[in-house]
C-alpha cells in the first residue's frame, strides 16, 4: 500500500470540496491568495538569487522543480482575476498585474524547464480569456511585453536563464552521441524510453505499481538502458509512469484527473462575471498540471498533490456557490 500512499491522496479533493462549500470561502479570499502567492513567490526569488545564495537555481522547500512549476501556474492564475479587480476600481488591476510578474520571475529564476513548456499554451489561454474584455491589440501588447520580460531575462548573466539553455542543447548534442552518463535530458530520454517498453510488454495492467526501479535495473544489466536511471523510481513522466505500472487503466485514471474538471469548465467558460474569471484561473491550474506531467512525475510530490486538490476543490466550490446564486437571482 506504500506506492498508493500518495496516490489515493487526490481522493481528498471530495472531502475538501464539500467542507470548503460549506463554509463558502468566496472568490475575494481566492483571488487575494493566489495573488500573494504569485508575489511572495517572486520576492522570495528574487531575494535568493541576488543576495543569498547567487549563481543557483531558486528552489523551495522541496525543489526547485516545483517552486517554479507552482509559481507559474500562481503568476498565470493572477491574471484570471482582473475582471474580479477592475468591479471593484480601475486602480487594482496592479494586484494581479505585479503578480503576474513576479511570479514569472520566480519560475524564470527557478530554472525549471518543465514549467517553461507551459508559456505558449498559458498565453493561448488568456488570449481567449481577455477576449471581448479588450481590443485585440491590447492581447497582442501584453504578449509582446511577455516576449521582451523573457527575452531581457534570457540576456541577464545573473538570471542563469541562458547556461541553463546553453546547458540543455549540450546534453542533447552529448545525447546524441552515445554519452548518457549525465545529464537530465539523457535521465528522462532513458526513462521514458524503459517506461515505454514496460508498457509494450504489460498493456493490459502494467507490470505492477512499484515495479518499474526493479524491472529498470534488470534492463541495465542486459545492457538495454543507460545506467544513468538506477537510482529512478519513475521515468520522469506522470504518464508513462501510469502506463508503466498500471497499464491502459492507469493512463486513463490519470488522464481522468486532468480531463473531467478541464471539460466541466471550458463547457461553461462563456460565462460572464467573476464565474468566469475564476472558470479561467481553474484552467490554468488544470493545463499548468497536465503539461507538468510531460516531463516530472508530479504527484509523487505531496506539494503538488496538496496544491493540485485544495486549489482544484476551491475553484470547483466557488462555481457551485455561484451557480446557486445565479439560480436564486433567477428565480426572483
Amino acid at each position: 500500500m506504500k506506492y498508493f500512499e500518495r496516490r489515493i491522496r487526490l481522493l481528498f479533493i471530495i472531502p475538501i470540496f464539500f467542507l470548503l462549500k460549506r463554509i463558502k470561502i468566496g472568490q475575494t479570499v481566492f483571488w487575494y491568495s493566489v495573488c500573494s502567492g504569485a508575489a511572495v513567490a517572486g520576492i522570495y526569488a528574487l531575494v535568493n538569487k541576488l543576495w543569498l545564495f547567487p549563481g543557483m537555481r531558486v528552489s523551495g522547500s522541496y525543489h526547485s522543480i516545483a517552486f517554479g512549476d507552482l509559481a507559474i501556474v500562481m503568476a498565470f492564475m493572477s491574471l484570471t482575476s482582473l475582471g474580479f479587480f477592475l468591479k471593484k476600481n480601475n486602480t487594482y488591476i496592479v494586484i494581479p498585474i505585479v503578480a503576474f510578474l513576479l511570479g514569472v520571475i520566480a519560475c524564470l529564476l527557478s530554472g525549471s524547464k518543465g514549467a517553461w513548456i507551459a508559456f505558449p499554451a498559458f498565453a493561448v489561454i488568456i488570449f481567449f480569456y481577455l477576449g471581448n474584455r479588450t481590443r485585440i491589440w491590447v492581447r497582442l501588447l501584453l504578449c509582446l511585453t511577455a516576449c521582451i520580460l523573457i527575452f531581457s531575462a534570457y540576456h541577464i548573466p545573473a538570471t542563469g536563464i541562458a547556461d541553463r539553455i546553453q546547458a540543455m542543447k549540450k546534453e542533447w548534442s552529448d545525447y546524441q552521441a552515445d554519452n548518457r552518463s549525465k545529464g537530465s535530458i539523457a535521465c528522462r530520454i532513458e526513462g521514458w524510453k524503459a517506461a515505454w517498453k514496460i508498457f509494450k510488454q504489460h498493456p493490459a495492467m502494467g507490470a505492477g505499481v512499484g515495479s518499474f526501479q526493479p524491472i529498470v535495473k534488470k534492463m541495465i544489466e542486459n545492457g538495454e538502458i543507460s545506467k544513468i536511471i538506477a537510482r529512478f523510481s519513475q521515468p520522469h513522466s506522470s504518464y508513462l509512469y501510469s502506463m508503466a505500472e498500471c497499464g491502459i487503466p492507469g493512463l486513463f485514471a490519470i488522464l481522468c484527473v486532468f480531463i473531467v474538471p478541464l471539460w466541466l469548465m471550458i463547457s461553461s467558460a462563456g460565462k460572464s462575471g467573476f464565474q468566469r474569471d475564476i472558470l479561467y484561473g481553474g484552467i490554468i491550474l488544470i493545463v499548468g498540471f497536465m503539461h507538468f506531467g510531460l516531463t516530472e512525475s508530479i504527484f509523487r510530490r505531496n506539494i503538488n498533490i496538496n496544491f493540485y486538490v485544495i486549489m482544484l476543490a476551491l475553484v470547483l466550490s466557488n462555481l457551485s456557490v455561484q451557480k446557486k446564486i445565479n439560480e436564486t437571482d433567477n428565480k426572483w
